[in-house]
């Protein structure tokens, strides 16, 4: 089964955060590439997409062990906050579709998920 997750952060140093846990990342990392702004990592067992959007930035992290998938959001989450200022102490991943950032960037989507991890134990795979 493929885990396919997104996050959306809001940070006041986007482009100074992304630049420099980019590098930090390159030693985990079986490749990095750049095009159009977005970054494309390639680790073992997992993809990683970065990019920065309106005063923030998106991730997106592929994996099919669900074991590496929360090591790759934990490993890019840490990189990243070694470098922001005003990250969130807790980013919300969540399940996404095939359509790389299109239900992180689905307000409604987002904000119906917010509402039902509010209102329940249910646990999501993200």
């Amino acid at each position: 089964m493929r885990l396919i997750c997104e996050a959306k952060l809001r940070l006041a140093n986007t482009p100074y955060a992304i630049e420099h846990a980019i590098k930090d990342l390159t030693i985990h990392c079986q490749s990095v590439s750049q095009s159009n702004g977005q970054y494309e990592l390639a680790f073992e067992g997992a993809t990683a997409a970065i990019r920065a959007h309106e005063g923030g930035l998106l991730i997106r992290v592929e994996a099919e062990e669900i074991v590496i998938s929360h090591g790759t959001k934990m490993l890019i989450a840490s990189q990243i906050s070694s470098y922001a200022i005003n990250m969130p102490m807790n980013v919300l991943w969540v399940d996404a579709s095939e359509e790389p950032f299109a239900t992180i960037l689905s307000r409604e989507r987002l904000e119906t998920f917010e509402n039902k991890q509010d209102n329940s134990t249910k646990r999501y795979r993200c």
